[in-house]
């Protein structure tokens, strides 16, 4: 597949195995792999953009003052079996830290944050909580900006 078809694989619902999907995406593409299907996201608004750093900046410093692990903002995949998610804000404890490779973390993350936007509410509160949930995730964050209102999950 040529790599001008990453909105093709979304529309016409592409279906590829993690393998060839990590293979293909790279780290300009805003896309996901979910039950086998790639999920493209629209661009961040700079609302979306101003959240995520700030969630991410404060959760960032005090994991680094009390030396917790790594914070990261989204663009870093969470393999979780067949899919491949690119949370906002993913928190890794030390512990977790032996499972991050290159280019994603294999398994779940400690905590998730996800900002939630028109189009991807039900992607952030069914597909994924689902998924999070039934892998181990800890504890997901979801931010409504409508609201300012975050529902926190554990």
């Amino acid at each position: 597949m040529e790599k001008s078809t990453i909105i093709d694989a979304a529309r016409y619902h592409i279906q590829m195995t993690p393998e060839e999907f990590l293979d293909w995406v790279d780290e300009d593409d805003s896309a996901e792999l979910i039950d086998g299907e790639v999920n493209v996201a629209s661009p961040a608004s700079g609302r979306h953009q101003e959240i995520e750093l700030f969630l991410g900046t404060i959760l960032g410093l005090f994991v680094r003052r009390h030396q917790l692990g790594r914070v990261y903002l989204s663009q870093f995949m969470m393999r979780l079996g067949n899919n491949l998610f690119v949370p906002d804000v993913m928190y890794l404890s030390n512990k977790k830290l032996t499972q991050r490779l290159p280019n994603y973390m294999k398994g779940p993350a400690d905590m998730v944050m996800e900002i939630v936007s028109p189009e991807s509410i039900v992607r952030d509160r069914q597909r994924k909580f689902s998924a999070y949930q039934a892998a181990g995730v800890r504890e997901y964050w979801l931010f409504e900006p409508e609201t300012e209102e975050i529902s926190v999950f554990r």
